[in-house]
């Protein structure tokens, strides 16, 4: 991330202006908080279906990040951006990083950045909560049937 950052401004003449950096590393770390939850929920799909579920994780790599945000601002997607909002978390992280870190798009942000954390907050814990009850059932699973994964047959 750095260095395509540093690239953008050395290259393209990109500009930054990040008035609270305190907020930018929040909005990073609540980001990633949130992602991280949203991957423990998909692992235990991955221990389940073993390759196919690796096969539709790389079909959906660009959908995803499309809806994210990554490639265009939410609110340029109309619905499917309100909705990949409340579903996505790096749709809410990404539009709320555009709004801390270049304050000409804080008028173009779906949600303020308060409201955006927030999201982030549930989106951590309630993914967080989900995983940990997927991944106990499917150690409950596994130690009943003696073997690690937890095929689906």
């Amino acid at each position: 991330a750095v260095i395509i950052t540093v690239a953008g401004v050395l290259l393209f003449g990109a500009k930054y202006q990040v008035a609270d950096p305190f907020l930018l590393a929040l909005v990073i770390l609540a980001g990633v908080a949130a992602m991280y939850s949203l991957g423990v929920c998909l692992s235990s799909v991955f221990l389940i279906s073993g390759r196919e579920a690796d096969h539709l994780g790389s079909l959906l790599n660009e959908p995803m990040q499309l809806l994210g945000g990554v490639y265009a601002p939410v609110r340029s997607m109309g619905t499917a951006g309100v909705v990949a909002l409340g579903i996505l978390p790096l749709a809410p992280a990404i539009d709320a990083l555009r709004q801390v870190a270049v304050p000409q798009l804080a008028a173009t942000g779906i949600l303020p950045v308060g409201v955006e954390l927030l999201i982030l907050l549930v989106m951590t814990i309630v993914f967080g909560v989900i995983g940990r009850v997927l991944l106990a059932h499917i150690e409950r699973v596994g130690r009943a049937g003696g073997k690690l994964l937890a095929r689906a047959d």
